[in-house]
């Protein structure tokens, strides 16, 4: 990592945005509006803040293929993918910038490791390269059960949509409490995945 980008990536870590920590340490970080060439270390900034959210690498379009992923509903990183859609959400769009291109990729692997790391993990949405699958597995998991416990419909008003049997209600009860407890946990309970399975048309 060269002086200029450990000066950068310093000036990130401190909240600058990105053409003026650019400016600090004197290199250029164009706007990507097209492919760079080769492989490419990019960053995504907050267009309202030009702060950087996200440190990648890649090569042809890669650049673009968090924003369609967020708009196609596909969530592998729930930090990253929030971020973007609040962004959206404002009727805006991520910015994207170009730290280095035409290199090898060991060289831009090196490279985007060495700016997350100096920028830090608890400024970025990266997820650790290091940390286990199960991790982002569990959190994941518990997302979704986030999200899903704010669609359900309240039982006094369940109830009353339709008859419900003795084993309507138990399915109920056992499905909600199960949400609960992998949103709480991340792991799934005994008996939860049953009926969230077999069963999910009742308030789910």
């Amino acid at each position: 990592m060269e002086a200029k980008h450990y000066t950068f990536a310093i000036e990130l870590r401190c909240g600058v945005g990105i053409r003026d920590a650019a400016a600090t340490a004197d290199i250029r970080v164009p706007r990507i509006y097209r492919a760079p060439k080769g492989f490419y270390v990019y960053l995504l900034a907050n267009p309202e803040t030009d702060c950087v959210f996200y440190v990648g690498k890649g090569k042809g379009n890669r650049y673009a293929f968090h924003e369609r992923e967020c708009r196609a509903g596909t969530i592998t990183n729930y930090c990253k993918h929030d971020a973007i859609q609040e962004i959206l959400d404002k009727g805006l769009k991520p910015k994207a910038y170009c730290l280095c291109s035409d290199m090898e990729e060991q060289d831009a692997y090196a490279l985007e490791t060495a700016v997350i790391n100096r920028v830090g993990l608890s400024n970025l949405t990266n997820l650790s390269s290091s940390a286990p699958d199960w991790l982002n597995t569990i959190e994941v998991t518990r997302r979704r059960a986030i999200r899903k416990l704010e669609t359900v419909i309240p039982f006094p008003w369940w109830v009353k949509m339709a008859p419900r049997t003795e084993e309507d209600i138990k399915i109920y009860w056992m499905v909600l409490n199960g949400l609960r407890q992998i949103a709480d946990r991340g792991t799934y309970p005994s008996g939860a995945l049953g009926p969230l399975r077999t069963r999910p048309v009742y308030a789910f």
